[in-house]
């Protein structure tokens, strides 16, 4: 493991001085780091040689689509190296908990969750314009700068499972990639994960910062199968404004939702009384304008239709522990137990494709999570492919 091969007092391409580890997962350890050369502090992400390539291979891939992006809302890849016992990722060190730490101690005040949603939506807008989507976004990926108490700043980190827009899609095992509480409904039906997908797990994101309680709760059936059916719910209390926004990110269909620029140029004008004077030229719904009845027919129509690809709930894990990301392998008969008619009888398809295996028997669904918690069907991963950071904090990745 690199962990064991490389430690703390070890310096990398005669440059950078490793400190403590502050965060390991599937794809890596990640220790506090020195740079001489520039004189500051960085997060170094060290990906195994050999003993688990599945991880590495997802390591590599987010160093990829990092160096595509150079945005100030998304955690930053500042060099790349050959230990000679791998590979190993040279990170911005955000000092600062990840927004999930950050929920432990209750809700966010509506000030400070306008600031996590603008920097996020606007760190999405640039991947997306660039053709990446994250399709894992949660509060274990959003990093905190604090001021004082204070949330000042939020970046996106920990794009080991993002993909390009317009990368193959394989259909040759069942599987699902995000985290339960946050996926959008065409990512609960099994299929493409697109922008639009990004847009929705932000909303319910932003919708558990400033309630401090999950927006689709109870048992993973339940949970999974009323996104397909229903549209959060938003508190009556929100004004106006904030309602109108959140409603706009959480459409069921993915053509009626807001695209990231428009959401972010949104939430930059939320508490003002005013909407923005111009949107980016690109803003908008991603087709059509928001029509949530209309939504409703076509998600029944698709069902009738059998389009409807998948149910996720009594979840059966299977398959190899893929740097956070494994194999869900998903029982229809649980979620038409649980919501009589939510969802057709239909053959099992298949998303993002990752290394089949034998499935598990099927078990019952699991007990209601806590609020606001941040556990994962698709991606098991302790604290995140390694990539947690920032002083002793859970930056560059995902929470548990």
């Amino acid at each position: 493991m690199a962990d064991r091969d490389v430690g703390a007092g070890a310096v990398l391409d005669d440059r950078y001085v490793l400190g403590d580890r502050i965060g390991r997962g599937g794809s890596g350890v990640v220790h506090r780091a020195w740079d001489r050369e520039r004189g500051r502090a960085v997060a170094v992400k060290l990906l195994p040689a050999g003993a688990e390539p599945v991880g590495a291979q997802i390591g590599r891939r987010e160093s990829d689509i990092l160096a595509e992006l150079d945005h100030p809302r998304i955690v930053a890849l500042h060099d790349v190296l050959d230990t000679g016992r791998g590979t190993a990722l040279v990170m911005e060190l955000v000092d600062g908990p990840s927004l999930h730490q950050r929920l432990q101690r209750g809700a966010l005040p509506l000030e400070e969750a306008a600031v996590v949603l603008r920097d996020v939506a606007a760190g999405l807008a640039h991947a997306h314009r660039r053709g990446v989507v994250h399709r894992d976004v949660k509060p274990g990926n959003v990093l905190l700068r604090l001021r004082g108490e204070a949330v000042a700043e939020a970046k996106l980190s920990d794009f080991g499972i993002a993909r390009r827009a317009d990368a193959t899609r394989t259909t040759a095992e069942r599987t699902v990639v995000g985290t339960l509480r946050f996926l959008s409904p065409e990512q609960a039906r099994g299929e493409r994960v697109t922008a639009a997908s990004d847009v929705y797990s932000l909303g319910l994101t932003v919708l558990a910062a400033i309630t401090g309680a999950d927006a689709f709760p109870g048992p993973e059936a339940e949970s999974l199968a009323g996104r397909l059916l229903r549209t959060p719910a938003v508190p009556a209390a929100l004004p106006d404004d904030w309602a109108d926004l959140l409603r706009g990110m959480t459409a069921l269909a993915p053509e009626d939702r807001l695209d990231a620029s428009a959401t972010a140029a949104l939430a930059s004008a939320l508490g003002s009384g005013r909407r923005p004077e111009v949107l980016p030229a690109a803003a908008g719904r991603f087709t059509a304008p928001l029509d949530p009845v209309g939504s409703a027919a076509r998600i029944r129509s698709g069902r009738r239709r059998g389009r409807t690809a998948v149910a996720i709930a009594g979840v059966a894990l299977a398959g190899a522990l893929l740097g956070g990301a494994v194999a869900v392998v998903v029982d229809p008969a649980a979620v038409e137990q649980a919501l009589p008619g939510a969802l057709p009888a239909a053959e099992p398809v298949v998303t993002e494709g990752t290394p089949s295996a034998p499935a598990a028997a099927p078990r019952a669904p699991a007990p209601a999570p806590a609020p606001a918690s941040d556990d994962r069907v698709a991606r098991a991963d302790g604290s995140g492919h390694g990539s947690g950071h920032g002083g002793g904090h859970g930056g560059h990745g995902s929470d548990d």
